[in-house]
């Protein structure tokens, strides 16, 4: 991960205040006495366009490549008019990052525009299948604040095509934005990572057909910094 902040050309408290995390704990994994958690993977994807490939298996390139709405600050590079695609916003359907909130209508109030060949060879996901929502509350704080919006691949709704990451999902008449995770024994564990909120371990054959619905997994943040 130093070389990693290294191209980057960031300090270590520069590097932590981008992704949300403390610069004590990003100095101990560079020197080796802490494991890079999937948690700092996933962070330094969504802020810094860090390659997941590369920061656990060493599988170039280290850096995704930078577009417009998506990455590293200052260095962003043109992207042909042809090769864009527009994602819709839907700016009053808000998923809480805290103890739910009810989507209030579902009418596009923007379009973000990104680049189609980079969604779908470096983020591997088709473009018509994207939106963007808002998030609210700050049970996902340092990752994700309160106005920021997530992109979310809303085929990941399909069973058979989840694995473990950061999703969207209905509970009961509330949308969430959690990290989940698959439990032995027919159980999901949805997690913040604000330590304040209590995980929720689910029990899928105790909630009935319309009790828990996956909405989408997050594969890109806008951030504010």
């Amino acid at each position: 991960m130093r070389l990693l902040r290294r191209e980057l050309g960031l300090k270590q408290a520069d590097f932590a205040g981008k992704i949300g995390i403390s610069r004590g704990y990003i100095s101990e994994v560079e020197s080796g006495k802490k494991p890079l958690s999937q948690r700092i993977v996933d962070a330094v994807q969504l802020h810094l366009g860090g390659n997941p490939a590369w920061l656990l298996e060493g599988k170039e390139p280290m850096l995704l490549p930078v577009t417009p709405g998506a990455g590293r600050g200052d260095t962003l590079t043109p992207v042909p008019s042809d090769d864009l695609v527009h994602i819709p916003i839907y700016p009053d359907v808000e998923l809480a990052a805290g103890h739910g909130a009810l989507p209030v209508s579902e009418e596009v109030g923007g379009m973000l525009a990104l680049s189609g060949s980079w969604l779908r060879n470096q983020v591997f996901v088709s473009p018509a299948n994207l939106a963007a929502l808002v998030v609210s509350g700050d049970s996902m704080t340092p990752l994700l604040h309160p106005g920021e919006l997530v992109v979310l691949d809303l085929s990941a709704a399909n069973q058979g095509q989840i694995s473990d990451g950061i999703y969207a999902v209905r509970l009961h008449d509330s949308l969430l934005v959690k990290r989940l995770q698959y439990l032995t024994g027919g159980k999901i564990i949805l997690t913040s990572e604000n330590p304040a909120y209590r995980p929720l371990e689910i029990n899928l054959a105790e909630l009935g057909e319309n009790g828990l619905a996956i909405i989408g997994r997050v594969v890109l943040a806008v951030k504010r910094f």
